[in-house]
């Protein structure tokens, strides 16, 4: 990632994030039945809040946004009623995590769009056209092969799944044509995940072959008669109109009206101060937690007398009881129980044996940062007067 960080003299950089396919992505990679005390289904919601924290941290962004597709048809539906006509139904358990993905975004501070009638891929196309044209460096952050006709002066995409800066070069080399090119390419080979039909019996292979030797679409149907394999010639020649229609399909929308300025694509402070709207949700709960820690949240200490507070709560009524009465065994299992610091094994092993079972009330809760309620802190404090 360590190009990514390198800045032009004197410009600000925005980072511009897929949402629905890193949303989409996260959902069929972890299937591992994640799901909240209510029942919701958390998966996608867990890889989609580990990828923003791992790039808020990595790149430290100073704008940000993230694009979201919309459930109604777009523009190219009304254009193309086949248009991803052959996708499976979208899981129930994706389509119930997806309004809290928007609400994870705006409450860490970061700009979420979504436009009906339009894709992502068509919002990060215009918003990375009018931050470049607005002295910003964009990076796109997206693994789709459609935004790499995005890269440009000014512009570069970012791959997270094969942490990959592609620049015009770099799409060059591992596309196999100029980022110009993208549109042409997939006008001749379609592209399958879309249903955009391209050309019949033109793969990958054979479709970035006639670019490379002929420079675009129009170019290569003008002078088909050159094409030396029979098949594509006479293909491109039959269906060129279709080669054409496919590259409509595939040309991103770059003027998508959003009504919105680069600079309001600033990060804002993320607001630890309120009841965050997602913290019913394990995973949006830890990313807030790990994120934007509270003031409020209690450090941890190696005082019997404050940790016997810390599990009262803070409430007056709650007084520590005295801890001179306890015995300096007992004392040294609470500082152990509480952290485990500067403690050698030799010592927790004889705490150990001496209060095994203050491991499971102390250790388990207070370790797990867990507010104990009062009556089990008398109930320990008991105990351990009993054992003197």
């Amino acid at each position: 990632m360590a190009p990514s960080r390198s800045k032009s003299a004197g410009k600000p950089r925005v980072y511009l994030v897929d949402g629905t396919s890193t949303l989409y992505r996260a959902f069929f990679a972890i299937r591992a039945g994640l799901t909240n005390k209510d029942g919701m289904p958390t998966n996608a919601l867990y890889g989609f809040t580990n990828m923003l924290r791992k790039l808020l941290k990595e790149e430290q962004p100073e704008y940000l946004a993230v694009a979201f597709d919309r459930p109604e048809p777009t523009f190219r539906h009304k254009k193309y009623e086949q248009y991803k006509a052959q996708r499976p139904d979208t899981p129930p358990d994706l389509i119930a995590q997806a309004p809290w993905a928007l609400k994870i975004c705006r409450a860490l501070g970061l700009m979420a769009l979504e436009k009906p009638g339009y894709e992502a891929d068509d919002i990060l196309g215009t918003l990375a056209v009018q931050c470049r044209d607005a002295g910003f460096d964009v990076v796109v952050v997206a693994s789709d092969k459609d935004l790499l006709q995005l890269v440009g002066d000014g512009i570069v995409v970012m791959n997270p799944n094969k942490e990959l800066i592609l620049d015009a070069h770099k799409v060059e080399e591992v596309f196999g044509v100029r980022p110009d090119q993208v549109v042409d390419v997939l006008a001749l080979w379609g592209d399958a995940s879309d249903n955009v039909p391209g050309v019949t019996g033109i793969g990958e292979k054979g479709a970035k072959q006639i670019i490379r030797d002929f420079g675009d679409l129009e170019t290569a149907i003008a002078r088909a008669e050159e094409i030396k394999r029979k098949s594509y010639r006479e293909n491109l020649l039959a269906e060129a109109d279709q080669a054409r229609f496919s590259r409509e399909l595939v040309t991103l929308d770059t003027d998508v009206p959003l009504d919105l300025e680069p600079e309001a694509l600033r990060r804002s402070d993320p607001d630890g101060g309120r009841p965050w709207p997602c913290s019913r949700t394990w995973a949006s709960a830890r990313c807030w937690r790990s994120s934007c820690p509270s003031p409020r949240r209690r450090t941890r200490t190696t005082s019997p007398s404050s940790i016997w507070t810390s599990c009262a709560g803070g409430r007056s009524s709650c007084a520590p009881p005295d801890v001179s009465l306890w015995t300096p065994r007992a004392r040294l299992w609470i500082r152990c129980a509480a952290g485990w610091w500067g403690c050698p094994s030799r010592t927790r092993q004889a705490a150990a044996g001496t209060c095994r079972w203050v491991i499971t009330t102390w250790a388990c809760r207070i370790r797990s940062r867990l507010r104990m309620r009062w009556r089990c802190c008398g109930r320990c404090w008991r105990t351990l007067r009993s054992r003197r």
